[in-house]
């Protein structure tokens, strides 16, 4: 199972991006939203160590409010090639175009 950790300062944006993309996926997962409208955290890495800290799940996946999952599959197909990598420490994702217009 994946943990998503995403801190927010726009709940619309979170709700019509990346919870929208989260809807429907094939995998498990665990969602902790952490809320910074109002500035609770003093710096990014306050907020993602401390979401960071609550994940259960066997991968930790940080993530922007306002990233897109291109598949209903998503998660699954990654949690497989996690899966299949014995020497795994951090993993990364990078998913836009030079563009910028897609992450295809």
């Amino acid at each position: 199972m994946i943990s998503i950790v995403v801190v927010y300062n726009n709940e619309y944006g979170l709700n019509e991006i990346l919870l929208k993309s989260l809807r429907d996926q094939t995998a498990k997962f665990e969602i902790i939203k952490l809320d910074n409208t109002k500035n609770r955290f003093k710096s990014a890495a306050e907020a993602l160590n401390y979401g960071g800290n609550q994940a259960k799940g066997k991968y930790i996946m940080f993530v922007h409010q306002d990233v897109e999952l291109d598949s209903k599959s998503w998660l699954e197909k990654v949690e497989l090639i996690l899966d299949s990598i014995p020497t795994l420490g951090i993993a990364g994702v990078v998913g836009m175009s030079e563009k910028g217009k897609t992450n295809e």
